[in-house]
């Protein structure tokens, strides 16, 4: 990593600006993540501004020395929250990281590579069935990859309705595909366009939309996100698209960075807004659930009540809303690859205080969701981890058909 007074003086300039609106308070430290595994001054935002703030005036002798802090971090946007001085501390670290080289940690880089390509949801769906027909075995790959396999849900079949196959009409409305999240998300995808289909609404899953380019953005690797933020707007221009809906929240922000905003609908704020929604009927579901708020729920869709307003919607559904503050399960894009032990730490802190009598997780996040159900096959839980619309679209009361 170069300071300063190396390559790009105002890219530099731009980061100087933005450390030096931090009041050095601390106010942040206790909602970081990793500074409350860590307890060390550099793995907080406070310490990782300071680092960026030395980088950029050319005051640190060994600017290496601040890649690793600087790579430690979630991204989860916490600190934003809470800050008195209104830091922009998202584009202070992203820009940062930027100006260095990619965290390359074989896994991660692989996966992002991987990624990259239109060959994710292929080798995903392909590692899930071979795991599944080894039985498992936990021994069998490493630690990376396991929680890839074990992550990946079997694919759900669709319902014998006559609106069944109604969201795959072709249209101007689509649903985003991306890439690990094509084999990782595939029965929240199905389970959405079915919903949407029976509340009039038809929806397009391209099987190629692509890669959004957020997983490099977040490693640094800027120039690779750009290009596949270029290639996803250019496929979505080609195709006509007019309005792109968000299943994941992860990848949320860049798909408005990569299409200017527009064009990007989350669709737990869409459906809310929905009124064919409003209207519909939910068959009672007699049970505990819990809801868990991603980071980038939180920090980047910036909306916490539309999922919560769409389940409780069911009847009888007991809803707990957990990580409703600043948390984090670990799983940060490729972070849970390149720093796994701070990231195991994260997610069993957040397992642990799980409710025991709850049946369902629901998550809004393919990345979190994978990761979460990798640490509960690990702990033998019969929980099953799955998107909110999936439970929407199972408590759906359809009219009968007509014969």
């Amino acid at each position: 990593m170069t300071s300063g007074a190396g390559d790009n003086p105002a890219a530099w300039e731009r980061i100087a600006e933005l450390a030096d609106q931090c009041v050095m308070c601390g106010l942040c430290l206790p909602h970081c993540p990793t500074y409350r595994v860590h307890r060390c001054e550099s793995e907080s935002p406070r310490g990782r501004i300071a680092l960026a703030q030395a980088l950029a005036r050319g005051r640190l002798g060994d600017p290496q020395s601040a890649q690793a802090p600087l790579d430690h971090c979630l991204g989860c946007l916490s600190c934003e929250g809470v800050c008195p001085a209104k830091v922009h501390y998202g584009e202070l670290i992203s820009s940062t990281r930027a100006l260095g080289p990619p965290s390359s940690k074989p896994s991660a880089l692989w996966v992002r590579r991987l990624a990259a390509t239109d060959w994710a949801v292929r080798v995903g769906g392909w590692t899930h069935r071979v795991w599944s027909s080894l039985g498992s075995p936990r021994w069998f790959l490493p630690g990376w990859l396991a929680a890839l396999a074990v992550g990946v849900p079997p694919a759900r079949s669709a319902p014998t309705s006559n609106l069944a196959n109604a969201g795959s009409a072709s249209g101007n409305r689509w649903l985003f595909t991306g890439c690990a999240a094509a084999a990782i998300d595939q029965p929240a995808r199905s389970a959405a366009a079915e919903l949407l289909a029976a509340l009039g609404i038809s929806v397009t899953t391209h099987p190629h939309t692509g890669c959004c380019g957020q997983m490099h953005r977040a490693a640094g690797d800027f120039d690779q996100s750009q290009r596949l933020a270029k290639r996803l707007a250019q496929r979505l221009d080609e195709s006509g698209v007019t309005q792109l809906l968000s299943l994941g929240s992860g990848c949320h922000a860049q798909l408005c960075r990569a299409t200017g905003g527009g064009r990007v609908a989350d669709l737990g704020r869409f459906l809310d807004q929905l009124p064919a929604l409003k209207q519909a009927r939910f068959r009672p579901l007699p049970l505990r659930a819990e809801l868990h708020l991603p980071c980038s729920q939180r920090s980047d869709v910036k909306d916490t009540q539309s999922w919560r307003s769409l389940l409780s919607r069911i009847p009888q559904l007991q809803l707990n809303v957990i990580n409703s503050g600043p948390s984090c399960c670990g799983a940060a894009g490729t972070h849970c690859l390149e720093q796994p032990e701070t990231a195991a730490t994260l997610r069993n802190e957040l397992i642990d205080g799980l409710d025991p009598a709850a049946e369902l997780l629901l998550t809004t996040n393919p990345g979190c969701a994978m990761y979460l159900r990798a640490g509960l096959v690990q702990r033998s839980s019969p929980r099953r981890v799955v998107h909110p619309v999936q439970v929407l679209a199972e408590q759906l009361e359809l009219e009968p058909t007509d014969e």
